[in-house]
This record gives structure tokens, C-alpha cells and sequence, in this order.
């Protein structure tokens, strides 16, 4: 994906937010968008700030996106290899 730093990056489907913080490692200013209910976002946001890395994570179902974000646009949006089996609608 080349040089991230200074992309605003949304990770959709991102669990535990991992590799949301690898991406703000590399200078994106990223979100982190999970379905899972809180434990997951709220581990994410934590270990966030455990290593200081400036990171927002959102609950919200992946077809729910646009409105849970609430009109910030993004200029890469990242969706891993593993998260594609979860979706029933890919076309959507």
C-alpha cells in the first residue's frame, strides 16, 4: 500500500484491532470498525493507549459503516484477508 503516513484509514472488521494499530504505527490515522460487542473495541482502544498510539474504535455491523462513523471520509479503507469470510453480502 506504499507510504501510509498522514492517510486517514478505516480497518472494517478489525476485532481486537491489532492490525488497526499496526497501521497507526505506520503513521495512518486510523478506525477500527467491529461488529463484536464492546469487549474487543475496548481491548483495542486500551492496548491503544498502553503503547500511545493514537487510535478510535467503533461497535457497528460492516453494512452499518457510513452512518456509524457519521460522515468522516477516509482515504483507504482496509479490509483483511480473514475478515472476508464473515461477510454474507460481499457485493454490498
Amino acid at each position: 500500500m506504499g507510504d501510509v503516513r498522514g492517510k486517514r484509514l478505516i480497518h472494517l472488521q478489525c476485532h481486537f484491532g491489532r492490525d488497526t494499530l499496526s497501521w497507526a504505527a505506520r503513521g495512518a490515522q486510523v478506525t477500527g470498525l467491529d461488529f463484536s460487542l464492546s469487549p474487543p473495541t475496548k481491548a483495542a482502544s486500551r492496548l491503544a493507549t498502553e503503547l500511545g498510539i493514537d487510535a478510535h474504535f467503533v461497535t457497528a455491523d460492516v453494512y452499518d459503516a457510513v452512518s456509524a462513523v457519521e460522515g468522516e471520509t477516509f482515504d483507504i479503507v482496509y479490509v483483511g484477508f480473514g475478515a472476508l469470510n464473515w461477510l454474507p453480502d460481499v457485493s454490498r
